[in-house]
């Protein structure tokens, strides 16, 4: 049976045996931790997911204005002493900064502006401010270098990257060469557009 998360897009399958043999059940988005809650149709054998509803209360924000050609990065890191390293790095290369610890302004900003870069704290905040940015059309989300800091794996881990739908994961582990590893990460987004600028011509040929 395939399933698609309404949380975050992410589609995954359930071998058949292990469907349970009930015509509603619940299970866990392997991707953004998001309970899907699934119903046989009677007729088709459909599957229905149930809409989540948000943990996280947007508040009342008003929109970010920067200096026109501005790239924006935007940081919600529960630790403040990481946030400002990693403000201080993006600030030497060249991001302007929208900073919040605050899970409902962040969900405000993010469903309101556009960024160059985001930087989320793995957390169960992080994670539901990541699905918000799952929710943005293809072509805008692809264009936002999307990052996570965290403990759940190593630097660079390509596996949890893939499941989570993000460019890059950062490992707390590894926060002494935050400077370092930053850099790498926005060379890496900067290398994925290539192609994609290519097609569509943003690139001289």
């Amino acid at each position: 049976m395939q399933i698609s998360c309404k949380n975050c897009g992410k589609k995954f399958i359930i071998p058949d045996e292990k469907v349970p043999d009930v015509p509603r059940f619940g299970v866990k988005c392997p991707s953004c931790g998001n309970k899907i809650v699934v119903e046989r149709g009677a007729a088709k054998g459909e599957v229905v997911e149930e809409e989540k509803e948000r943990r996280i209360v947007p508040k009342q924000v008003e929109p970010e204005m920067f200096p026109p050609g501005s790239i924006v990065a935007f940081l919600y890191l529960e630790d403040e002493m990481i946030g400002d390293k990693c403000e201080e790095v993006l600030k030497g290369e060249g991001y302007e900064i929208s900073r919040t610890g605050d899970p409902g302004e962040a969900l405000a900003r993010l469903m309101l502006n556009r960024y160059d870069l985001v930087l989320l704290a793995d957390s169960e905040d992080g994670r539901e401010l990541l699905a918000e940015v799952g929710r943005w059309p293809g072509r805008n989300r692809r264009e936002v270098n999307v990052i996570m800091l965290g403990e759940r794996t190593s630097t660079f881990d390509p596996a949890t990257e893939f499941i989570m739908a993000i460019n890059s994961y950062i490992s707390v582990d590894d926060i002494e060469r935050i400077g370092e590893i930053l850099k790498e990460s926005i060379a890496r987004h900067r290398e994925y557009l290539v192609p994609w600028r290519y097609v569509q011509g943003d690139e001289k040929q």
